[in-house]
């Protein structure tokens, strides 16, 4: 069984004038948030071996603040794929993850996480900054991910806890 958690970073700070999008900041309630989703994680017992995410600042931020505050040591990979949000794209970067990971975070943007989601699940579901899904595939290899239906477990938002 694979666990895949997918998350939409936390609450962003507007663009100033001049500044490149992938630039753009968490706010103080922003981190809060991605906090408190740590926090879940950790309480919650998610296991996760491995985690991908965006190279933008608001996603590192989210990231870092998530995995600190669910007292996980991982080094996420940063991948481009996700900043660029396609779906399929996505599909392709989980499905080469090492069958040894059983549990796999990935932290991104919308609409893309919004979209993935719906199409490994079956269903739709709103993704508000820093909204966790997790979701579970009946199968041992990560590789087959994008042919089986993952059943959503879970959807919480910070506003949750």
């Amino acid at each position: 069984m694979k666990t895949l958690l997918l998350l939409r970073h936390a609450k962003t700070a507007p663009a100033q004038p001049g500044q490149d999008d992938s630039d753009r900041p968490l706010t103080a309630e922003g981190r809060q948030a991605a906090e408190r989703i740590g926090e879940f994680i950790g309480n919650d017992g998610l296991t996760i071996t491995a985690a991908f995410c965006s190279p933008a600042l608001r996603a590192r931020e989210t990231i870092d603040l998530v995995l600190s505050a669910a007292k996980l040591s991982l080094v996420p990979v940063y991948d481009s794929t996700i900043y660029e949000g396609d779906p399929p794209a996505l599909s392709e970067l989980i499905s080469a993850v090492e069958d040894d990971d059983e549990g796999l975070l990935v932290v991104g943007h919308n609409p893309a996480i919004e979209d993935l989601q719906a199409i490994l699940t079956g269903q739709s579901a709103h993704f508000s900054p820093g909204t966790l899904a997790k979701i579970v595939f009946e199968t041992e290899k990560w590789g087959e991910i994008g042919s089986a239906k993952g059943t959503l477990q879970r959807i919480v938002s910070p506003k949750d806890l």
